[in-house]
């Protein structure tokens, strides 16, 4: 007499057919910019690469042999936000909102050029500390 299948559920169909291997996330490569990118192409690698933030490394020498050394980590919001606040100390208090966006405009891309580098506190606290 032939053995009829067993029908199973579909937990326990899918335990079944369930491996390990296929539960395990597969590893992906940190994205990292250089301290030397500018605020602008950073904003365009994170963009890029579909994240929010990535470490900041300050480059190996060519001279040594040294690993990059971690500077920091960047992110998104920090740059948008230093941004705002840099417009904000630039204009007075009593200008318009009209004022405020074309001030905006203006400081954006003067901003945007500034190193990733100057929004770097450490890895714990990041905040702006201007200049190149």
């Amino acid at each position: 007499m032939a053995k009829r299948p067993t029908k199973h559920s579909p937990i326990e169909t899918l335990l079944r057919d369930t491996h390990i291997k296929d539960l395990a996330k597969q590893r992906r490569e940190v994205v990292t910019v250089k301290q030397s990118l500018t605020l602008s192409k950073t904003l365009k690698e994170l963009s890029k690469h579909g994240i929010r933030s990535a470490p900041v490394v300050l480059s190996a020498s060519l001279e040594d042999d040294q690993a990059d050394t971690y500077m920091g980590i960047v992110d998104a919001n920090d740059i948008l936000n230093a941004l705002i606040e840099d417009v904000i100390a630039s204009v007075e208090d009593n200008i318009t909102e009209l004022g405020r966006f074309v001030a905006f405009k203006e400081h954006a891309n003067t901003f945007l050029q500034r190193h990733v580098i100057t929004l770097c506190g450490s890895d714990v606290e990041l905040k702006f500390r201007g200049g190149h």
